[in-house]
């Protein structure tokens, strides 16, 4: 593991490893991040948004079929939450619409002012 993310000092959970993750949602982002979190105590291993006082830092989802709702539903529920920055990664290119993600594979967002502005485009290659 890089000297800069130790396990103790911060959260990168993938979705799949943490069977609860209760933020006021039907379900957690497929990975997060937060910033810094000691996750070799048990008590820390599901993430409480009420119990932390804070939303996460980063939500990542990957999309995996069209009906995820990445850019829509899920970017305004983030957003509304305080995560700081958002990021859609579309590996299959399923939602690739000039609306969506046009061509991209990955696009990330930065909150400001309690709306997502879009800080990075990868074009398809």
């Amino acid at each position: 593991m890089n000297r800069w993310l130790k396990r103790e000092q911060y959260g990168l959970i993938l979705g799949g490893i943490l069977q609860r993750i209760a933020l006021h949602l039907h379900s957690g982002p497929d990975v997060f991040l937060s910033l810094p979190m000691d996750w070799s105590k048990k008590e820390n291993r599901s993430y409480f948004f009420w119990e932390f006082g804070k939303p996460f830092e980063v939500a990542i989802e990957i999309v995996s079929n069209r009906e995820g709702s990445e850019l829509d539903h899920k970017l305004l529920k983030y957003a509304r939450l305080g995560v700081t920055y958002y990021t859609v990664f579309d590996p299959l290119r399923q939602i690739q619409e000039p609306e969506q993600m046009d061509g991209h594979l990955l696009r990330a967002f930065v909150l400001s002012a309690g709306r997502y502005q879009l800080i990075s485009e990868t074009p398809a290659g």
